[in-house]
């Protein structure tokens, strides 16, 4: 009787919190696009305040993926680039101080199949998020895009695999955007090991990342290199 007593004690007391707008509560989601076309792979800037991303458009039959940008409310956006016809613009990232946006713009000649590679090139670009005209600063293969994360410094970028793998790039990667150099981090991996999504901590000292897909799970590695540390043990495929 008294365990019976406390679980409906509890479960008002979790009612009540919820209806209060605790943690418990599901969070409100607010629809701030609204176009016909297909948007995707959304990225806030550091303040909150607004949100990049790409949208599929169609100019007399001529598709491209440009960069949107507009602030987190159901307000008009505006074209952030201006691609030409058979150009993606995507995977757009903030910088740190909310100055800059890297993203991938890819292009493929009408009729090759996406993952030949063929005619087509790739390229990771920057740009003030203000606006403007983005410039490269590294190569990239068009078939095999690397999710990556900036530095808190704003200096460089992090890589990992694509989730393809690739052999001799399925580990971790630092580029420094001033000189356009990548190298490879100094850390523990196996040959096997499908290393992906890295991001540094908020004061640049670790990067975490997922190693391998469909029974992956989180892992720590300190920015300098060493030992990985394994933090979960979900066996999955994590995103995110």
């Amino acid at each position: 009787g008294l365990a019976l007593w406390l679980a409906i004690g509890a479960d008002r007391e979790r009612a009540q919190r919820v209806a209060g707008g605790s943690d418990d509560a599901a969070p409100p989601f607010l629809k701030i696009t609204s176009a016909p076309g297909a948007e995707f792979a959304p990225s806030l800037s550091p303040d909150g305040s607004q949100v990049v991303y790409s949208a599929y458009v169609d100019v007399d039959g001529k598709g491209r993926t440009q960069l949107m940008l507009q602030t987190t409310a159901p307000v008009e956006p505006r074209a952030l680039t201006h691609p030409v016809a058979g150009e993606q613009d995507l995977m757009s990232a903030w910088s740190p101080d909310g100055r800059q946006i890297a993203f991938y713009r890819v292009r493929r000649e009408a009729g090759v199949r996406r993952e030949s590679g063929a005619g087509s090139s790739c390229h990771l670009m920057l740009m003030a998020s203000a606006g403007g005209e983005p410039h490269p600063v590294a190569t990239c293969e068009s078939d095999r895009l690397r999710m990556f994360g900036w530095h808190p410094d704003g200096t460089q970028l992090v890589f990992g695999a694509s989730n393809a793998g690739q052999p001799g790039v399925n580990a971790i990667e630092v580029l420094d955007l001033a000189a356009g150099t990548s190298r490879k981090l100094d850390y523990a991996h196996a040959a096997s090991d499908l290393d992906l999504a890295p991001k540094y901590s908020p004061d640049g000292r670790w990067i975490a990342f997922q190693r391998n897909v469909s029974r992956g799970d989180l892992w720590l590695v300190a920015a300098g290199g060493g030992q990985p540390e394994r933090a979960t043990r979900i066996v999955s495929n994590p995103h995110g």
